[in-house]
């Protein structure tokens, strides 16, 4: 193999049949002997750095495919294997190349068309042009990303598209939703062992169907459920079609608790079926507090959701519900 100065093929990456990828329109092809010339071309004018990330192609001898090889050499790690850190640092890389591009097209489509300057007028778009998924073309060897089967498709196409732009926006929205995800998750072990902890220490029950109230001050606040055949479940009346309130906190001036909570609980299936109606009612206010935030927690088949809200005055609101088929 032609090596250049500053570009040349040092590390195979991935191979490509020619049956399963097309190269883009007339010029797609040149891209296997003029690929050195246009990125050393990219790299003069744009930096080594616009040039690094692509992979530089080579026919194998039968012509049946395409080898690709990094112009640098390192323990070679597809991209969707790359924790969710190195991606995003990876997608900065390549916007900064795909920028770096898009100024050499401006740049070369502004001088006379003619020659190699032709040639390489009607190549450089073919860079920012990878087949989709576009992710399954990159890679990321040693510390550095690098792009495979740029200027092909799996289709027979005429004309080249920047399938990179749209790449960039919607991984990185995929990376943000990951981290809410991430976020949530976490939140939600940290209410499910606030929730557990203050459940064990109280002796609270659990079942079919478990519905818990936790808040963290002293007012008195009370469960309710609300059950189909309108009865219902509460400091009033602790069992009710098929459900038992077994832990209420905070009823009695003289016994505070630091951490209150209360629990209603079915230890097998409700024996009324319908929808039941969950609600929080402030009960008694102490110690000037006028308003208290709470969480209810519901757990239904090993599952729970949990709702977060505020109560004040002597204020019942309804705050979510559940059905028993």
């Amino acid at each position: 193999m032609q090596n250049r100065p500053g570009v040349a093929p040092r590390q195979f990456v991935d191979r490509n049949l020619l049956d399963e990828y097309l190269f883009v329109g007339e010029s797609g092809e040149k891209v296997t002997v003029n690929a050195e010339k246009l990125l050393t071309l990219l790299a003069r004018r744009q930096g080594a750095q616009a040039a690094a990330p692509f992979a530089i192609p080579r026919f194998d001898e039968a012509r049946t495919a395409v080898r690709w090889f990094a112009q640098h050499t390192g323990a070679v790690t597809p991209f969707v294997e790359l924790p969710d850190d190195q991606q995003a640092a990876l997608l900065d890389q390549l916007e900064q190349t795909r920028q770096q591009v898009l100024a050499m097209e401006q740049e070369l489509s502004t001088q006379p068309q003619s020659g190699d300057r032709l040639l390489y007028t009607q190549l450089m778009p073919l860079l920012l042009n990878f087949p989709q998924p576009v992710e399954y073309h990159l890679f990321q060897v040693g510390t550095q990303p690098v792009v495979t089967n740029w200027g092909m498709n799996k289709s027979a196409s005429v004309r080249p598209v920047d399938t990179v732009g749209p790449f960039l926006a919607q991984w990185r929205q995929r990376l943000r939703d990951r981290a809410r995800q991430a976020a949530e998750q976490a939140a939600h072990r940290q209410r499910e062992q606030s929730f557990l902890g203050r459940l064990t220490r109280a002796g609270a029950k659990t079942g079919e169907i478990t519905v818990s109230l936790l808040w963290n001050d002293a007012n008195d606040l009370d469960l309710h459920v609300e059950c189909p055949d309108g009865s219902e479940i509460s400091f009033a009346n602790k069992s009710a079609c098929g459900g038992i309130l077994d832990i209420d906190r905070n009823a009695f001036d003289q016994s505070i608790s630091p951490e209150p909570v209360e629990n209603i609980a079915w230890s097998q299936r409700p024996t009324v079926s319908g929808t039941y109606h969950v609600g929080v009612h402030l009960f008694r206010q102490r110690q000037g507090l006028t308003t208290s935030a709470f969480t209810v927690r519901v757990v239904e088949k090993g599952k729970a959701r949990y709702v977060q809200g505020r109560v004040s005055g002597r204020d019942y609101l309804r705050v979510t519900s559940f059905t028993v088929p």
